[in-house]
């Protein structure tokens, strides 16, 4: 499909060439079920090419590079989502198109007590983060914790709980990348304590950020869900 050719004001009697129909008559906006259908029915996007994704409804535009959101005001656009499982989960890479990221991890549960969830970009198991008022470097730092135990099957055991992770300007290539967690949990008690937690932190790189990592600090994950937006 061709980049659209604007607005034509066609005459009596006159006849629709294949550029015509192309270029004009099928510039609306596409309907599809969801952005890997879009993918695979729309091979060349051109730049201005829209669509519209039924499963998030959200209405995007192909910026010549990547499908972006029209939502105006920092709408959030779903650019990967997945399960938890395993010792570790990478997600599918994702757009650097976009300006900030969101992160929402959601029912997360490992099998091993008091584990906590951790997080890397781009895989890297090396890299140093600070966290609070911490000035020394520190590895593989845990983005969220909680003070009771985790696995299933005990009686403080967590019955739901969401961490949501913001990463700021996660594809400049100029600047470290600050992330900033905040978490809650709610407790499988009859007093139904909530778990509430802020982390910041830097990751001192500049490359931009394409893939996230989940894991547990040890074992592996019971159960979980990640949603990652771009805005």
């Amino acid at each position: 499909m061709g980049a659209g050719l604007g607005f034509k004001d066609f005459v009596t009697g006159e006849v629709l060439t294949a550029n015509d129909v192309d270029g004009y008559l099928m510039q609306g906006v596409w309907v599809f079920a969801n952005a890997a259908a879009r993918t695979a029915a729309v091979t060349s996007p051109q730049e201005g090419n829209f669509s519209f994704l039924k499963d998030t409804n959200s209405t995007e535009y192909y910026s010549g590079s990547a499908w972006v959101s029209v939502a105006g005001g920092g709408g959030w656009t779903l650019l990967t989502s997945g399960t938890l499982s395993g010792a570790s989960t990478t997600t599918a890479s994702f757009s650097t198109s976009y300006t900030d990221l969101r992160v929402y991890i959601l029912n997360f549960l490992p099998a091993t007590d008091n584990a906590e969830f951790m997080m890397r970009f781009n895989g890297d198991s090396g890299a140093n983060r600070h966290f609070g008022a911490s000035n020394s470097p520190q590895l593989n730092q845990p983005f969220a914790q909680t003070s009771v135990n985790m696995a299933t099957g005990n009686d403080n055991s967590v019955n739901t709980g969401i961490i949501i992770i913001d990463i700021p300007s996660y594809s400049n290539t100029t600047t470290w990348k600050i992330a900033n967690s905040r978490n809650a949990t709610v407790n499988a008690t009859t007093t139904a304590n909530v778990n509430i937690e802020n982390r910041i932190g830097a990751y001192n790189q500049t490359t931009a950020i394409s893939t996230l990592q989940f894991l547990p600090s040890t074992g592996n994950f019971t159960s979980g869900t990640y949603l990652v937006y771009g805005a």
